[in-house]
């Protein structure tokens, strides 16, 4: 019944409205009532996913107002930012957006992540401190449009040989319905599904980084006004390769404006959002390998608070984890500030405590981060205070 209700429920203003004809009458992929006062060019309206789109209306991107963004295929669950030029190729669940470089029917883009970590850990018997610097990933994205079919690739290189990330292939059905089949990101946790260029701390949640997981599958997506779906059935954790992962997630998008793929608060100054996302998945291999999620996301005003909450099935310890961000914007430059409180519910009764600063410059190319967090946990390998300092350099 809950998964019933996740793929119904979005359907509902379409159906109200006169199926997909009334779809058809607004912009492509989004949110089509009550956003035909929007401006030709946002010049007040930050990025669905980041940067990129805001980039492309004028705002804080490295390649400005050429490149206008009509509609945006992420898992920001978001559909059309700004009438215009429509980009080249922007994917599902792997943000592919128009930054970056292009050249005839190809782009090229990427980002680099390198971070310097002062630990200091409490151990059974003594304390331990340590110092390193490392490369936290060096991602490298090219996409291409052949006969109205996107293609994506994207390798990573994190302290050792490149893999290959994304590879996938997308196209519409009609304009409110997309299909994606490859290896794509898996569309479960907000936390999990945004890029690491757009991360507000220097890593992403510790249930994040749990289900950020590539696998090969196939997906639609729906958006409508005021709610949107995504369903994707991918290889599960599985190495056979014979059992699969189901995966549905949907959003209500309160005001209209749906829950960004992005931590970032400064994209979001002039932007209210008030999403709530329900999403379910179950990993096959497991015997109880469900999960459910629920997550909320309020934004006004420069000040941004996101919630989101689990509920695993045994196999996957049975807890209920959770996490709370609360960042500000501090100025119009692109500097930012945030909290967080994370709880992993688990049997070392694990938490974490965190702080961060963040700043973007040079049109958004450079930004740096610094944060400081304290996990408290009965587990020694966990336990203990790190203080990190990271740049990041995107196209």
């Amino acid at each position: 019944m809950l998964i019933a209700a996740l793929v119904v429920a979005p359907l509902l203003p379409v159906l109200q409205d006169g199926g997909v004809e009334a779809a058809d009458r607004g912009l492509e992929l989004g949110p089509l009532e009550g956003r035909q006062d929007r401006p030709a060019v946002r010049q007040d309206l930050p990025a669905e996913l980041g940067p990129a789109a805001e980039t492309a209306a004028g705002g804080q991107g490295p390649l400005g107002a050429a490149l206008a963004v009509e509609d945006v295929w992420m898992d920001g669950d978001e559909g059309p930012l700004v009438p215009g030029d429509e980009p080249l190729l922007l994917g599902p669940w792997a943000r592919i957006d128009e930054r970056g470089i292009a050249s005839g029917n190809m782009r090229f883009g990427g980002w680099l992540r390198s971070s310097v970590t002062f630990a200091e850990r409490v151990g059974p018997s003594e304390l331990s401190s340590e110092v390193f610097s490392e490369l936290d990933d060096l991602r490298l994205i090219v996409s291409s449009r052949f006969e109205g079919i996107d293609l994506v690739l994207a390798s990573e290189a994190s302290d050792g040989d490149p893999e290959l990330t994304h590879a996938y292939a997308f196209g519409r059905f009609d304009n409110n319905h997309e299909w994606i089949v490859g290896r794509f990101r898996v569309p479960f946790l907000n936390g999990s599904v945004v890029d690491e260029d757009q991360l507000l701390f220097l890593d992403r949640t510790l249930i994040g980084e749990t289900y950020d997981v590539d696998e090969l599958g196939v997906g639609v997506r729906g958006s409508y006004p005021f709610a949107s779906f995504s369903a994707a059935l991918q290889n599960a954790s599985d190495q056979a390769r014979d059992a699969l992962r189901g995966t549905i997630r949907t959003s209500f998008h309160l005001e209209g404006q749906a829950q960004p793929r992005t931590e970032r608060v400064a994209e979001l100054k002039r932007r209210p959002v008030t999403a709530l996302t329900l999403a379910y998945t179950d990993d096959a291999t497991l015997p109880t390998g469900d999960a459910y999620a629920v997550s909320l996301d309020f934004a006004r005003d420069g000040h941004r608070l996101s919630v989101e909450w689990l509920d695993l099935g045994e196999s996957l310890g049975g807890g209920q984890p959770y996490h709370a961000t609360l960042a500000s914007a501090l100025d119009d430059e692109g500097l930012e500030i945030g909290v967080r409180y994370q709880d992993l519910d688990d049997g070392s009764n694990t938490q974490r405590y965190g702080a961060v600063l963040a700043r973007s410059l040079y049109a958004d190319l450079v930004r740096w981060q610094a944060a400081i967090e304290q996990t408290d946990s009965d587990d020694p390998a966990l336990d203990g205070l790190g203080v990190r300092a990271g740049i990041v350099l995107s196209l």
